[in-house]
């Protein structure tokens, strides 16, 4: 199973020596986020913001496969990664991108002289609420701000300048994405607008005004016209890379929001936004129902809705993911969810209930449909695992047949203390 991972100190280590400021905007948790398969000792990670993917560490399958919907363009840290993705999606376009210096020692009188350079009937000016709303209204401007989460987040972590014309813009450059120390620049101009010089005055507009912050203004070119823009502009040319460009549509995932299984009394299926308010008000708000597991509480109805969109898309690509609903009222009471780890041996990934429905028997009806899915789709053997503390579950496994093997010290990563983790198997 995929995560987010919070404590994201944990796999800085992976990235190291990786000049890449749209990684540190994920490392510093300013924007994006860092995905692993294990939350306590990560040994591969995925960095995503934006539509920029950074794989790290031991190459895994499974990060890959669950990337962000999408278009996506991913750069592998090694040819091992390279490997893996062109095996994953083997429509994606190899492409090669120049990776410009962070160090460049900046020219600040060169750049003011630039801004001589705008036509009369241009205007020029910063990014502000309203300029903000405007960049929406065309593909070549929308860059300029799509990746922040809102107006609001734009307005105080993003800096951009843009070229109106008439009151349209024209031309703009903006920070695609922002780190503790700096910024990633997008430069865009329409293409009407072209060869006049409005890139080079807007950008070094946007350079000037980050000089005057503070912040480092860096630079990445997807094509060589951007090189020489960049070099224009006082930069120096790094190294060729390699990315991968993956169209959404081109996506080999298979989709299996369709699977369910049946019980006695409920029914394991992919949810619909619907469902929402049920899951929420049956588990998700009740922190006794997440004290021995690794999920957080949700705190509020909007959380909620925001919680399920995340959970019908991971579901969604997820084959043995689904939430539990009791037949007798339609009404989402649970989760469940099982992977194969290996071929022939699947594994529980969790198995909640909602307070009220502890006690009925339904835990029992769950892992044994889990188990028996597992058997007919060829498994040799299940491994199920609950928290030493967790005696409901470890009574719920013995009443399934299942025969303890071992246990392992954990970490929570929500408040860093530690537990052990017990594991048993059945064989099928």
């Amino acid at each position: 199973m995929v995560y987010e991972l919070e404590d994201t100190s944990k796999v800085k280590h992976l990235f190291e020596g990786w000049q890449e400021t749209l990684i540190y905007s994920c490392l510093e948790k300013v924007m994006g986020k860092i995905y692993v398969t294990d939350l306590e000792n990560p040994v591969s990670a995925f960095a995503y913001v934006g539509c920029f993917g950074f794989p790290a560490g031991e190459p895994d399958r499974e990060l890959i496969l669950n990337k962000p919907d999408g278009f996506s363009i991913l750069v592998p840290q090694n040819e091992a990664w390279a490997k893996l993705i062109e095996e994953c999606f083997p429509s994606a376009k190899r492409v090669v991108r120049y990776a410009i210096k962070k160090d460049t020692v900046f020219d600040s009188e060169s750049l003011q002289r630039n801004l001589s350079l705008l036509p009369e009937g241009y205007v020029l000016q910063p990014i502000d609420a309203a300029i903000y709303d405007l960049c929406f209204e065309k593909a070549e401007t929308r860059d300029f701000v799509s990746v922040y989460e809102s107006k609001d987040r734009y307005l105080e972590l993003g800096r951009g300048m843009v070229i109106l014309k008439e009151g349209q813009i024209v031309a703009g450059a903006s920070s695609y994405t922002r780190y503790r120390d700096g910024i990633e620049i997008e430069v865009d101009t329409v293409e009407p607008e072209r060869r006049k010089h409005l890139a080079t005055v807007v950008c070094s507009a946007l350079i000037l005004r980050c000089l005057e912050e503070g912040l480092y203004p860096s630079w990445d070119a997807q094509n060589r016209n951007s090189v020489r823009l960049a070099e224009k502009l006082g930069y120096e040319f790094d190294h060729e890379y390699a990315a991968y460009e993956i169209l959404s549509e081109k996506r080999t995932l298979q989709d299996f929001s369709v699977l369910s299984l049946e019980t006695a009394d409920l029914t394991l299926k992919k949810p619909i936004f619907e469902d929402w308010k049920d899951i929420y008000h049956n588990l998700w708000r009740h922190s006794e129902s997440a004290r021995h597991m690794l999920w957080e509480v949700v705190e509020s109805e909007q959380a909620a809705m925001e919680r399920m969109r995340r959970t019908i898309d991971f579901q969604k690509r997820n084959k043995y993911a689904f939430l539990i609903y009791e037949k007798k009222t339609n009404r989402a009471i649970g989760f469940a969810g099982m992977k194969e780890v290996e071929p022939g041996v699947y594994e529980d990934t969790g198995v909640a209930l909602g307070p009220e429905y502890v006690g009925k028997g339904y835990g029992t009806q769950v892992l044994n449909a889990l188990v028996e899915e597992a058997r007919r789709v060829g498994a040799r053997r299940f491994i199920a695992s609950c928290r030493k503390a967790n005696i409901a579950s470890h009574n719920l496994q013995v009443r399934c047949g299942f025969v303890f093997s071992c246990e392992k010290e954990r970490i929570d990563p929500r408040d860093g203390q530690p537990y052990v983790l017990e594991f048993s198997e059945k064989r099928l």
